[in-house]
């Protein structure tokens, strides 16, 4: 019988992740500025593109970025599941997600497993997380950049990326002006908040 995973605290999962999840907001960024200025400008979307061509793009350019820069994260990455683990051994899983932040998963006991926080493994019992973007229908960018913890239908937490690195250029700002320094990358902020954008 499958048993139930230990899930990790928001607080613990930011603390313990912050330079992927800062660097996954950019990496997003990034990978939507190549599909709409390279790729839609060879196949523009409702001409011969295929429906789910945008989002395989977007997934293919941030999973390139991820293995570059977290190679760590990515042992047990694979092409038919590709799967970060944490150094805590929480699992991530890359998603588009949907207006209401779940992620776009086919229903199958093999994702049923991983959204109701079940393992049938003596060794893999860490917490799943999905870490995943909004979009609008023409995938001219994205909305928002948000870490889902789910069980099942229910919402464990939700970190708002976005939100998480305007608090942590606030921080570095606050510290230069103390003199102080942060061991962090430098991280850009470039996507609005979906109250910003819907202003």
């Amino acid at each position: 019988m499958p048993e139930k995973r230990k899930t990790p605290s928001q607080k613990q999962f930011e603390k313990e992740n912050l330079d992927l999840l800062l660097a996954f907001l950019e990496i997003v960024n990034d990978s939507f500025r190549l599909l709409n200025n390279q790729i839609f400008t060879l196949i523009p979307p409702g001409g011969g593109m295929d429906n789910k061509m945008p989002s395989i793009t977007l997934i293919s350019f941030i999973r390139t970025h991820i293995i570059q820069q977290f190679p760590y994260y990515c042992g047990k990455a694979t092409k038919s599941r590709f799967k970060l683990v944490t150094p805590t051994k929480d699992n991530i899983y890359l998603k588009k997600l949907n207006p209401r932040k779940r992620p776009s998963n086919r229903k199958s006991k093999a994702n049923d497993l991983i959204l109701y926080q079940l393992t049938k493994s003596n060794e893999d019992k860490g917490g799943n997380v999905f870490l995943g973007y909004t979009t609008d229908k023409m995938f001219s960018q994205a909305l928002g950049v948000y870490a889902v913890c789910l069980d099942g239908k229910d919402l464990v937490w939700e970190s708002n990326i976005v939100d998480l690195a305007k608090k942590q250029k606030a921080k570095i700002i606050r510290l230069k002006k103390r003199g102080e320094k942060l061991a962090l990358k430098k991280t850009a902020v470039p996507i609005k908040t979906e109250k910003e954008n819907r202003e």
